[in-house]
């Protein structure tokens, strides 16, 4: 499902050509650089050659590129969201809540999307290495490092990891309080009679592999039966009510076994969704994660920096919104 967000009334667009830079030199009988300036307010160029050149770039409904003069200072007052896409809930609703508070603060929110692919992950990260924005909030799709990203932090660059941080060093984050949501999940599991559990937390990443170390943890110090899904075997689910611990329905509901689990014995516990069509269960809970509040606090932080306050590597962790009963 796609990602729709406030949307705004388009603002209007002044017809005919736009005046240059070399426009205003012509009509004022200079050249381009004596223009720039002119009319920066530069002393060096005489008072009355100031006046004219204002007089000509007013005629001509001159307007200057406000981005390349911000480019050239030093200063873009954009923050880059570099993601996936807006597929996603923990893509789309951050994004577009952080484009509305960047606003607010007087920045502009610009969306860099990788796809998932290395390649174009790192090809925007050198982007921002050149100096494109002044700050950054990274949905990152790697598991591993980019030098790009090394970089960037050794430099202190304004940025701020959301969701997960990149694997090898510590960066600044804003995440949820996984450990804690993992936990959530399990009692609310156990409340619906779970006997056994199988968990679909794979270790891709950081997040993943947090929430796996607090699922097993949590159900060997409770003494719970469990196996990861890669290990399941068809005796294993033949009976009792078996709890889903995981991230994505159609991952679970493509399990070679899962057929031999009917749905009136599935309990499944999962982060963000579930459609009963893709996995049908007799009893589904869902972790909501507090996007905005994760936004919000990513944002924050950003603008901090931005301001001067100290750069830290700081992971913020924000609690779920709540657990979530869709069925049962």
């Amino acid at each position: 499902m796609g990602c729709v967000g406030p949307r705004r009334a388009p603002a209007a667009q002044g017809g005919g050509i736009v005046t240059t830079l070399k426009d205003v030199a012509r009509a004022a009988g200079v050249d381009v650089s004596t223009v720039s300036r002119a009319l920066s307010g530069d002393p060096r160029v005489a008072a009355a050659t100031r006046e004219r050149i204002a007089a000509r770039a007013a005629a001509l409904s001159y307007r200057p590129n406000e981005a390349a003069r911000r480019l050239r200072a030093g200063a873009t007052r954009t923050v880059w969201f570099l993601a996936g896409g807006l597929d996603n809930p923990i893509e789309c609703e951050p994004v577009l809540r952080g484009v509305e508070r960047l606003a607010a603060a007087g920045y502009d929110g610009l969306m860099a999307v990788h796809r998932g692919d290395p390649a174009i992950e790192q090809r925007l990260l050198s982007h921002l290495e050149r100096g494109v924005a002044d700050g950054a909030i990274l949905i990152p799709g790697f598991s591993g490092t980019h030098p790009q990203v090394e970089s960037l932090v050794r430099r202190q660059f304004p940025l701020v990891f959301l969701d997960r941080h990149p694997a090898g060093f510590p960066a600044p984050t804003v995440t949820t309080d996984n450990a804690a949501a993992v936990r959530a999940l399990i009692a609310a599991g156990e409340a619906a009679g779970v006997a056994r559990w199988v968990t679909f937390l794979k270790d891709g990443n950081a997040v993943a592999r947090l929430r796996q170390e607090t699922a097993e943890s949590v159900l060997a110090a409770r003494g719970r039966p469990w196996l990861r899904a890669a290990a399941v075997t068809a005796a294993f689910v033949a009976e009792g009510t078996v709890g889903l611990l995981g991230e994505s329905d159609a991952e679970i509901a493509a399990s070679p076994w899962i057929a031999g689990v009917p749905p009136e014995r599935r309990v499944a516990v999962l982060f963000d969704r579930w459609q009963a069509s893709v996995l049908p269960a007799a009893v589904a809970r869902v972790a909501r994660q507090d996007f905005a509040a994760m936004a919000d606090r990513a944002v924050d932080r950003v603008l901090g920096m931005l301001a001067g306050e100290r750069w830290t590597v700081a992971t913020d962790r924000i609690p779920l919104r709540g657990i979530e009963a869709l069925v049962g």
